[in-house]
């Protein structure tokens, strides 16, 4: 769902300095994941999307997508003092598989 993040709201890719990586490795789907996985091994990470400073509409708009799509994700920010307007959101990059969260199915 990180794509909902960076599409929806903009979200750019951020390593622990804060530095802005994803234009150094590409925007595709798998050019950002392997931006990930590399600033992680090079001892920059933890990585996140940076969502803090998002609009109170578009944390909104995110809780209702997050509600259709990915819950249990949605119900941890509404219940925690801190939604992604207010701390930005982990991420961890991972081999490609095929998954098939927003139908359900996948292998």
């Amino acid at each position: 769902m990180p794509g909902t993040l960076a599409q929806g709201v903009g979200a750019k890719q951020v390593n622990s300095r804060g530095e802005i990586y994803e234009q150094n490795y590409g925007l595709m789907t798998s050019q950002r994941l392997w931006g990930t996985i590399t600033e992680n091994r090079n001892g920059r990470g933890p990585c996140y999307l940076k969502t803090s400073g998002i609009t109170s509409n578009q944390e909104n708009e995110l809780y209702k997508a997050y509600l259709n799509m990915a819950p249990v994700q949605a119900l941890k920010w509404l219940d925690s003092e801190y939604g992604p307007s207010l701390r930005d959101v982990e991420i961890e990059g991972t081999e490609p598989y095929i998954v098939g969260g927003h139908t359900a199915s996948g292998y």
